[in-house]
């Protein structure tokens, strides 16, 4: 919700009307962050799973995912550096392998100094935490600067944003399932 507010406030995304279905089962369209929900799933920047958990807490490589999906390739275009850097570049975490699978997603947060790390106390090394629930601090932090991002790159729209993509509302769920052979309830 947090993310989206901030997209929706830079006005780089636009606002889903209201009606749109989040496609989690879990999700209802009364949900306060309903809106906020369809509109990531709707441009692809959450998983395509049957729920999607709204109440529970979020990792730390969670959030590292849901502040990148939607402006990542943004930062890097903006910094002039291709996708391809992240592979290549040594992971600077003791917990995050490099076959972590949202390695590149923290590899970008730790590049742009979104989250913090903290020090690994053995191997006086900094570790992400991957695992580790998010806290409110930790996300008002990354929005912060993911704005202050925004603001001195001069960041005017998103490269994984399609303002084409539409919601699907209840009316149109109904008609593609009988023009699909099933029934409306």
């Amino acid at each position: 919700t947090l993310t989206a507010r901030a997209l929706y406030r830079t006005h780089l995304v636009a606002a889903l009307p209201d009606g749109c279905l989040a496609h989690y089962d879990d999700v209802s369209p009364e949900y306060f962050a309903h809106n906020a929900i369809a509109l990531f799933r709707a441009q692809g920047w959450t998983a395509d799973n049957a729920t999607f958990h709204p109440e529970e807490p979020a990792s730390r490589a969670t959030a590292a995912v849901l502040l990148t999906r939607p402006i990542g390739r943004t930062l890097l275009w903006k910094l002039g550096i291709s996708p391809e850097y992240l592979t290549e570049l040594p992971q600077n975490y003791t917990d995050v392998d490099a076959d972590h699978p949202f390695a590149q997603h923290i590899a970008l947060i730790d590049l742009v100094d979104f989250l913090n790390s903290s020090i690994d106390a053995e191997a006086g090394l900094p570790s992400f935490s991957p695992e580790s629930e998010i806290t409110r601090a930790e996300v008002a932090v990354a929005l912060a600067r993911m704005l202050a991002f925004i603001r001195d790159h001069r960041v005017t729209y998103l490269l994984d944003y399609n303002p084409q993509i539409a919601c699907t509302s209840a009316e149109e769920l109904a008609m593609s399932e009988v023009l699909e052979g099933g029934s409306v309830q």
